[in-house]
């Protein structure tokens, strides 16, 4: 009993006790030494981060850097000039400050709950096997950064309100300020800073709208910034005709304006706009609990799940009675509803309603939510601890091991390159980046047979089958294997895609290289024929 309220209240103990839980779950993301798709196209093969010997380059408004996460991109660059392609070290610091912002939530939330509910809250958030995609990429290395000076920004404000020092409130508003500069998962609670400051001085006083004010204006500033700069990814579509060359994937990096943009699709209609927003909470929800489908891209939920109007309704009474509670019946906002209301305005920016655009890949994702878990998992711990006492037990022992089994079991596929594309591909079928992805990396290995099947099976979706990223990757491997009737099959395609887009000179080549590579006389006549129609 001792030990456990040691546990609870001493601050080396908990950190002791965080730190080697986080390393008995996390090593093997620490040994795996795996890269993943943003991390070539944002430092590995960036040339600003490899080339450039200025930090400020990335706070060059005339490049996407400076009007997206400028602070990240520039301890990034810092990381690289020691660490290099040590890949170990970057995950090492993603893991220190993840194990920092665990501890955060004993801080923060000290006013909220007992320092066992804390604890139970701080280890939940370290280990749950949402955040295992967060702290084993290394990109997302900025996402915990900004969740990271956010806490730290909102622990310093309320030592601010309690002793009123303007050094005090300048430091809130730099970590506040950092915060948007790593990523902008803060951009909506200045509303939560808003409503401590109205608790500490008389409503009717026009003092704290004057205090949180700045706060305002930086996020309104550099999210609208960030969202103009997310919004458009600079996808690099230029193709080759020579079969012996390899056709590299290009990352969803943010490029140099100088390459072709590509726009990520924008929800447009209010109505399909709250539908998503709807699904997308109550999938966040369930996901959570029942954390099943782990993946750095999830299906798209909207076709699976957009009729689930149990969860639209649910939602919106929710956001009605918090509406009705606080702003007209004036009725003080307990607890869990106040940990509810953090979560909900950290995901609203991205479950579609506010213009924070998706990417091309889904409309849900693990590390969207890294900052949201703090509130939610302190939240969980709470309702828990109001469970009829025969059955907490049962339930809090399921969770823990379910969760701990989940975790363990994704940082082993995480950290497996392989695997990991496999489980993407099998979520998101119709996206080409993926097999594409998988075939680089079979090549590099030196596994020509096992690329080929991954092309091979692409090429046979519908959507993908006159995909000419994936044509011209096959034809090369194809080339390299000696698979003269593979690659026949795909240049006859590849030329009559020309030939629909009346590139006829592109066409004519095809036939050419169709001639040098094939005997079969009915696949050259076909190609002349078409061609000369």
């Amino acid at each position: 009993m001792k030990l456990i309220q040691k546990l609870e209240s001493s601050f080396y103990i908990q950190l002791f006790t965080l730190i080697i839980i986080a390393l008995i779950f996390y090593w093997p993301s620490l040994l795996g030494g795996t890269i993943f798709i943003d991390d070539d196209g944002f430092i590995f093969k960036s040339a600003p981060m490899i080339e450039s010997n200025n930090p400020l380059h990335f706070w060059d408004r005339s490049t996407s850097y400076a009007r997206s996460w400028p602070l990240s991109y520039t301890i990034f660059w810092l990381i690289y000039q020691f660490a290099k392609t040590h890949y170990w070290i970057y995950k090492l610091i993603n893991l220190c400050l993840h194990i920092f912002n665990a501890l955060l939530i004993t801080k923060v939330f000290k006013k909220l709950a007992t320092n066992r509910q804390l604890m139970l809250a701080a280890l939940i958030y370290l280990i749950h096997p949402i955040q295992i995609e967060t702290v084993s990429w290394i990109f997302q290395l900025k996402t915990i950064l900004a969740t990271t000076f956010f806490l730290l920004s909102y622990q310093v404000f309320q030592l601010f309100l309690e002793r009123r020092n303007i050094f005090i409130y300048t430091g809130a508003l730099y970590l506040y300020l950092f915060s948007l500069l790593s990523i902008v998962s803060a951009v909506l609670l200045p509303v939560l800073i808003l409503y401590e400051t109205l608790k500490k001085f008389h409503y009717k006083s026009y003092l704290p709208w004057v205090i949180v004010l700045p706060f305002f204006l930086l996020s309104f500033r550099i999210g609208f910034d960030s969202s103009e700069a997310v919004s458009k990814l600079h996808l690099d579509e230029r193709l080759s005709i020579d079969f012996n060359k390899e056709v590299k994937p290009k990352s969803p990096a943010i490029h140099e304006e100088t390459e072709k943009k590509k726009t990520a699709p924008l929800i447009k209609t209010v109505e399909k706009k709250i539908k998503i927003a709807f699904t997308n909470l109550s999938y966040y929800l369930s996901h959570f609990f029942f954390p099943v489908k782990l993946s750095i891209v999830q299906e798209d939920v909207t076709k699976t799940n957009l009729a689930n109007i149990t969860s639209w309704i649910f939602c919106a009474c929710l956001l009605l009675f918090i509406l009705l509670n606080y702003f007209i019946l004036k009725i003080e906002i307990t607890t869990e509803l106040y940990l509810f209301i953090f979560f909900l305005l950290s995901i609203l920016p991205i479950l579609g309603f506010v213009h924070i655009p998706f990417m091309n890949f889904s409309l849900v994702a693990d590390h969207w939510i890294y900052l949201g878990m703090a509130p939610f998992c302190l939240l969980t711990v709470i309702l828990f601890e109001r469970i009829n006492k025969s059955y907490k037990i049962l339930i809090t022992v399921f969770f823990v091991v379910f969760w701990s089994y989940q975790s363990l079991t994704y940082i082993h596929v995480f950290n497996h390159r392989y695997k990991l594309l496999e489980r993407v591909i099998t979520m998101s079928p119709h996206d080409y980046r993926f097999p594409m992805e998988l075939a680089t990396t079979l090549l590099k290995d030196k596994k020509l047979p096992q690329a080929q099947k991954v092309i091979e099976a692409a090429l046979e979706k519908p959507p993908l089958k006159n995909n000419m990223t994936l044509l011209l990757q096959g034809g090369y491997i194809d080339r390299q294997l000696g698979d003269k009737q593979k690659l026949s099959k795909k240049i006859f395609q590849i030329g009559m895609i020309y030939i629909k887009n009346n590139e006829f000179e592109k066409a004519t080549l095809m036939l050419e290289q169709l001639k040098e590579v094939s005997s079969d006389k009915n696949l050259i006549s076909s190609l002349e024929n078409s061609l000369k129609k």
